[in-house]
């Protein structure tokens, strides 16, 4: 098929008519760039592609790779189109459906893309004041311990006390316990030890919980842990649960998070998606004053039920919202 393809001087096209910016400002958006049998191929739809895939960057120049890439997606979706035409799937209803949907979609995108996303921008100077305003709340780490645990559980009763040990089920887990912590004082591996004897989930990374805050400790041995020094506490904890070996590797002290340039993109998307989201409110409202909105309350209050495909549920000036559009969308939402 693609012997089909006649390109316009491809290797010209890729270097002349696609300097080296993204931004093509010096080149006509309806110039030609390749004909596939009697359709073509125009820059701007290369540019849109670009855009889509954020490629478009004017400090970031493309490379002769990536502008040929693009451009043979464009191609390739050109005969694919082509072959499904000689199927006859260009008449078929719901395809014709499926592409009007998609058409719809994409234009809502661009209408939102001018009127909303446009129009916002966040500035270093709100960046820092987030940060400054939710330090406390959102970007503060608290004391914590990282280590690693050999577990030996209680076993659990059916009493009504909820938690209880047998005094043979509790000495066979202290003496478990102590038996283990010999080994380790004699030199076995902790993580072997875990892997094979350990009650605990963490078992499957040789008993490594990584760091825990202070709070998430069994009330019993919370402040031995956070008062030890690194290395191997001196004996094994008691808890409720059962009974604990515990190595202590580092200690991290109540500390803010970093205003990196990662957290720094994260609070900016956070403060950009609140400022469309405001935005796109008002120009609904907006919009929403310039027609007259007329509701089918009937028909809404059967939406549980199924309605015939002609029922309409509101009239939008001269648009008319009809059940057969709306049920779509809802299936979707309620998935």
């Amino acid at each position: 098929m693609r012997s089909k393809v006649i390109y316009l001087s491809f290797l010209f096209l890729i270097q002349a008519i696609l300097p080296a910016g993204p931004g093509f400002s010096q080149t006509p958006a309806d110039s030609v760039l390749a004909r596939v049998g009697q359709k073509k191929i125009y820059l701007r739809q290369f540019q849109e592609r670009l855009q889509a895939r954020n490629l478009a960057k004017a400090d970031q120049p493309l490379d002769l790779a990536t502008k040929k890439n693009i451009l043979n997606e464009l191609i390739d979706e050109i005969l694919v189109e082509k072959k499904a035409a000689s199927y006859g799937f260009k008449d078929d209803p719901t395809l014709q459906d499926r592409i009007a949907e998609q058409r719809r979609s994409v234009v809502l995108e661009q209408v939102h893309q001018r009127l909303i996303s446009d129009l916002v921008s966040v500035s270093e100077e709100e960046i820092q004041a987030h940060y400054q305003a939710n330090r406390e709340l959102g970007y503060k780490s608290p004391e914590a311990v990282k280590l690693r645990q050999i577990f030996i559980s209680f076993e659990k009763s059916d009493s009504h006390s909820g938690f209880s040990a047998s005094k043979k089920v509790e000495k066979e887990s202290r003496q478990k316990c102590q038996e283990l912590f010999r080994r380790l004082k004699a030199g076995a591996d902790f993580g072997q030890l875990a892997r094979t004897f350990s009650n605990h989930r963490s078992l499957l990374d040789g008993g490594e919980m990584g760091y825990i805050p202070r709070g998430e400790f069994p009330a019993e041995i919370e402040e031995i842990v956070f008062s030890a020094q690194p290395g191997l506490i001196d004996k094994p904890l008691k808890s409720a649960y059962g009974y604990h070996i515990i190595e202590i590797q580092e200690y991290q002290r109540e500390h803010y998070q970093e205003l990196t340039p990662t957290l720094q993109e994260g609070i900016a998307q956070t403060l950009r998606n609140q400022k469309e989201y405001t935005r796109k409110k008002l120009v609904l409202d907006s919009l929403r004053q310039k027609v007259t909105v007329k509701y089918n309350q009937k028909a809404i209050a059967k939406l549980s039920t199924p309605l015939g495909f002609e029922n309409w549920l509101m009239i939008a000036g001269s648009d008319t919202l009809y059940y057969t559009q709306f049920l779509p969308g809802f299936q979707e939402y309620t998935r």
